[in-house]
């Protein structure tokens, strides 16, 4: 009798990925909606911190210093959920990128004491080629966003409605009550020009 099972593809995989590594942090949750959702709070990034570094911190300190910047908000009910933990994933991907220009950071022989240390660079530099994400990812993403929201990949004008736009598109209720921060966006963004685009250029600028 052979074992049957279904295994999901493609964007449902990665989903199902993701909530998984969600549910191995979640170790404080008290309902069951927190598990559902795919959230992490103060609590579980505490029990993390303590059990896998050692570093015994209070879930105040977790709130202010992680969840006020990472997840939009330092109260009790603040938490990371499935969006934001993307969000912490592909960022730094995408800020990579920006920073890749063409200075090569690979080093010569000179550069160390030991054969052995210059030969831990070259591998080192080997898988960061290997891990390096593609070229055009910045590019995508933007792309997707303003298809999404717009319904076309044509940069439209920065403004504040842009940004609300993008807001209720992915269902960050509480950044759309936020008008100080949305005006800063804009201004980070458009590098203080009243005509400015929303093109790579302007979104590596908000990255």
């Amino acid at each position: 009798m052979s074992l049957k099972f279904l295994r999901p593809l493609g964007a449902v995989a990665d989903v199902k990925e993701l909530e998984y590594v969600t549910a191995l942090h979640q170790t404080a949750s008290s309902t069951d909606d927190s598990f559902v959702d795919g959230s992490i709070d103060a609590k579980d990034i505490k029990f993390y911190l303590m059990s896998r570094h050692g570093i015994d911190v209070t879930e105040e300190h977790i709130r202010e210093v992680v969840l006020s910047d990472l997840a939009g908000g330092n109260s009790e009910d603040d938490c990371f959920d499935l969006l934001e933990l993307v969000a912490i994933l592909i960022i730094p991907s995408l800020v990579s990128l920006k920073k890749i220009d063409h200075v090569s950071r690979r080093k010569s022989s000179e550069d160390f004491l030991t054969s052995f240390g210059y030969k831990n660079h070259l591998e080192d530099m080997a898988n960061l080629e290997t891990t390096k994400p593609p070229p055009t990812l910045i590019d995508d993403v933007l792309k997707i966003i303003l298809i999404n929201v717009t319904g076309s990949s044509v940069p439209p004008l920065i403004t504040k409605e842009l940004l609300t736009s993008i807001f209720a598109t992915y269902d960050e209720t509480e950044l759309l009550l936020n008008d100080d921060l949305i005006e800063e966006m804009v201004q980070v963004a458009s590098g203080g020009e009243p005509n400015a685009v929303l093109d790579r250029e302007a979104f590596e600028r908000a990255l």
